[in-house]
């Protein structure tokens, strides 16, 4: 990403983002998908990275955490050194990944709830 981001992405976005992210019926979502990811994860939209304690270390080896936005990646960073996995955060946009298609097992895009995936060849 270029540039300083504006006002709104460093102050507002990552509040709004946390507080909508944080609601029970999300919060149920997370705990019913997230722990079914295995392999190498590959996680669009990682935010502040609420999704991280719920990957099972047990089926999981690694997370990457794609996200546009700075001031999102730097909270996502405080969850990520917490996190049962191992966990690489990324800035790009999801249009642009800087990865090859078969880098992972799993894609998750954040906002979703949802895992969908293949295996990687």
């Amino acid at each position: 990403m270029t540039g300083k981001p504006s006002f709104w992405a460093r102050r507002v976005l990552p509040v709004l983002v946390e507080k909508g992210c944080r609601s029970r019926v999300i919060l149920q979502e997370r705990l019913r998908w997230i722990p079914r990811a295995h392999g190498d994860v590959v996680e669009l939209g990682v935010g502040t990275g609420l999704n991280l304690a719920f990957y099972d270390a047990n089926r999981v080896s690694r997370v990457t955490g794609v996200d546009p936005s700075p001031p999102l990646l730097a909270q996502a960073g405080v969850r990520a050194a917490r996190a049962p996995v191992e966990v690489e955060l990324v800035e790009a946009p999801a249009e642009q990944l800087p990865f090859d298609a078969e880098a992972f097992e799993r894609a998750r895009w954040a906002s979703s709830g949802a895992c969908s995936g293949r295996a990687a060849s």
